[in-house]
């Protein structure tokens, strides 16, 4: 992480965002600093950590297909704007 990095991850703490770190070398899994910390107390160790505040949630995109005179059509599940002359598909976007 660069001083940069690590300054900007200290003030998002501080401003009540939540923190996440993983050990170096440890896989790609992000624990909530919030969990195991008593009493929350920020106490980062960049040598043997990385650090992140924790990202928002993102809800997955929607869309159905269908075929309409053997044209591929897509558009959001609560739009009623066609009807389509097959069966539809509900494609949701996977988020990892």
């Amino acid at each position: 992480m660069t001083t940069e990095e690590m300054i900007a991850v200290m003030q998002a703490y501080q401003r009540g965002e939540t923190a996440q770190y993983r050990l170096r070398g440890d896989g790609e899994e992000w624990t909530d600093m919030d969990r195991c910390i008593p009493g929350n107390t920020f106490r980062p160790n960049f040598g043997k950590c990385d650090y992140r505040i924790k990202p928002a949630e993102r809800k997955p995109r929607e869309f159905t297909v269908g075929l309409i005179d053997g044209v591929l059509h897509h558009h959001k599940p609560d739009e009623n704007r066609w009807v389509c002359n097959t069966p539809l598909f509900i494609v949701r976007e996977v988020i990892e």
